[in-house]
């Protein structure tokens, strides 16, 4: 019996001891996974601060005509590929928030990553329209969440009602600050409320070079017409979205 109760024992310690390695495994490959995250995030927010520096403009035939918008260079944004797994165990409803909170923190690091609408790293004429697309995500969900939660409702009461994790301000509040040079959209209601979990979504920096009615001195206090906004739109939308430029 002696015998029996300490092979016993060595059995449970042994499996013990495999579960704690592969959480340690699992903790130590997460952590690796957000170091490169927030690499790439810093590599793409320098790319744009420096764009913003030394963007200029390039007269092309003569004077009079056509002012071409030539960035100094472009932006080095690699896209996340981010893949929402369903969590391990809870409540459906600490699940679902959970779930949702994923999306929320990609958006926030995607209007971090862009410069948070205090940057301007695309030069256009006075006159152009030109629209400039950054792909900051592209994610998708597991089997398992589309078995738990074929669709994900009321996201954008999420986003509007949840504060970011050390901030009294709510997501929505952070992606559609008031307080900037451009005009920030906020994120399109219509695309946030309801989430198809069998479709693959883009998460796209949507940046309109919106053209001015004055030139130099003229504009002097005047707003910027340029605007921005964060969209969330299913891949096979992507075609329908105007970009004159798509970065990823």
């Amino acid at each position: 019996m002696k015998r029996g109760a300490i092979a016993a024992r060595e059995v449970m310690l042994l499996v013990a001891a495999i579960v704690i390695f592969v959480l340690v495994l699992g903790f130590a490959a997460r952590v690796g996974l957000l170091i490169a995250s927030k690499n790439e995030v810093d590599l793409c927010r320098k790319s744009l601060f420096i764009m913003d520096a030394s963007r200029y403009y390039d007269w092309r035939d003569k004077i009079g005509q056509h002012l071409q918008a030539k960035p100094a260079t472009t932006p080095k944004c690699p896209i996340e590929h981010l893949r929402i797994e369903l969590p391990p165990s809870g409540k459906s409803q600490n699940k679902l928030n959970e779930i949702k909170r994923d999306i929320a923190e990609a958006m926030r690091r995607c209007w971090y990553k862009t410069g948070e609408a205090t940057l301007d790293p695309f030069a256009a004429a006075h006159w152009d329209d030109v629209a400039y697309c950054i792909l900051c995500a592209k994610i998708s969900f597991s089997e398992a969440v589309q078995r738990e939660f074929p669709q994900i409702d009321n996201f954008y009461q999420y986003i509007a009602t949840h504060k970011m994790l050390l901030t009294e301000r709510t997501y929505l509040e952070y992606l559609s600050p008031q307080d900037t040079d451009v005009l920030v959209y906020p994120p399109d209601e219509s695309e946030l409320t309801t989430l198809d979990t069998s479709k693959t979504y883009y998460l796209v920096w949507y940046y309109r070079k919106g053209g001015a009615v004055c030139i130099g001195p003229l504009c002097a206090g005047q707003k910027s017409r340029d605007n921005v906004q964060l969209k969330l739109i299913p891949v096979e939308q992507m075609p329908s979205l105007v970009c004159d430029a798509i970065f990823t």
